[in-house]
């Protein structure tokens, strides 16, 4: 069994981290591992246990804070000296990507740049740092994947994102099973909401930060509610701008009608409960959350800045985030009556199957191991 260093910003329940413990449930263990690098100073991510149980060893680095450099540079250099039978690192964070593969090529290993995202939200000497950091890595990663090409453009460039050879496209799989359509599980957590039949139920999955763009949803919901009083709107996420979405919400009167659950394990099931779902963010690489909101049969209404590789059903609909909130809200009400329908084999034919993406991340590192070895 071959041991793959994937290096995430932690080990939260964010989209590519979802994506790649689902990866490591499906695929042979036998053959492939993942262990894990968390740039989190220590934090216990909530998928830390699921990863250990599975059989991945998880370490913990600082985070990258400019000061630090020095000190984070040691701690690499440290740690490849202490795990010198490591062949491949795979990178998922981005902004000491750079740094992180220049260390690890001295130490021999054939690194990986991966890039979910296809937007960068910080500003000052932060967004300077990183779009340099980010040119150094087109030159020191030996291979790019992404998910979408919004998102390698934006991480590694027009000419690494047009180059097949330098590039391979990843589809974000998930466990199409847990998504499918149930109503049994759609009554039960309806009822264990408080939801009576009559209320539709608009929901959204996503981190509380900026990119997600909480604070236009809460006004689309606000306009929603106007017309049809008995909607309800349901958020599933953590993050640092929670405490102020929670303003935002008693600042619209929305109290009692906005159902935070913060992070939950089963996220299958709330979106059987939901009606609709809506997800306005300003930028995203491919939303993993978008793809299993189709898998569970939901209509969905999107920001139309979000990649279009995303869309795998005619259950999605997109609309500009320049306009005003209550457009959204018009759209959601006109199109909300449609009938629930069992996506599973849509999603199996589209490759968006998360045993589909396993068997194609497996077969690359088993067939890159073998060309290394040569």
């Amino acid at each position: 069994m071959e041991r793959i260093l994937m290096v995430v910003g932690s080990l939260g329940m964010g989209g590519a981290e979802t994506l790649l413990v689902n990866l490591l449930k499906n695929i042979d263990r036998d053959v492939i591992m993942f262990d894990f690098v968390c740039l989190d100073d220590g934090a216990h991510g909530v998928y830390e246990d699921t990863v250990k149980e599975l059989g991945s060893n998880v370490y913990h680095l600082p985070k990258y804070k400019i000061y630090n450099s020095g000190s984070f540079k040691k701690a690499w250099e440290r740690f490849f000296n202490e795990h010198p039978d490591y062949k491949i690192i795979h990178t998922h964070h981005s902004s000491s990507v750079a740094i992180i593969l220049k260390i690890a090529k001295q130490h021999g290993l054939y690194c990986i740049a991966h890039s979910h995202s296809a937007g960068f939200n910080h500003s000052g000497l932060m967004g300077l740092l990183h779009k340099s950091l980010t040119k150094k890595t087109r030159k020191r990663a030996d291979h790019f994947f992404t998910c979408s090409h919004p998102a390698a453009v934006a991480a590694f460039g027009k000419e690494v994102a047009d180059d097949p050879t330098r590039l391979t496209m990843l589809n974000n799989g998930v466990l199409s099973s847990n998504y499918r359509y149930n109503p049994e599980i759609r009554k039960s957590i309806r009822e264990e909401l408080r939801l009576d039949d009559d209320v539709t139920l608009y929901a959204h999955v996503g981190r509380f930060t900026y990119q997600k763009n909480h604070k236009y949803l809460l006004k689309i919901f606000a306009e929603v509610l106007k017309k049809d009083p008995k909607s309800r709107l349901l958020l599933l996420g953590e993050g640092e701008l929670k405490s102020e979405i929670m303003l935002n919400i008693s600042n619209l009167g929305l109290e009692g009608k906005v159902i935070i659950k913060g992070i939950v394990l089963n996220p299958w099931d709330y979106l059987q409960a939901a009606d609709y779902f809506v997800f306005p963010s300003i930028n995203e690489g491919l939303p993993l959350s978008v793809v299993e909101a189709q898998a569970s049969g939901l209509k969905v209404l999107m920001s139309d800045t979000i990649a279009k590789e995303t869309i795998i059903t005619d259950l999605v609909s997109t609309m500009s985030i320049e306009v005003e909130p209550s457009l959204w809200a018009d759209k959601l009400i006109a199109t909300k009556n449609y009938k629930r329908r069992d996506t599973y084999q849509e999603v199996i034919k589209s490759g968006f199957d998360i045993s589909s993406s396993a068997k194609f991340m497996q077969d690359y590192y088993v067939n890159l191991l073998k060309e290394l070895s040569k």
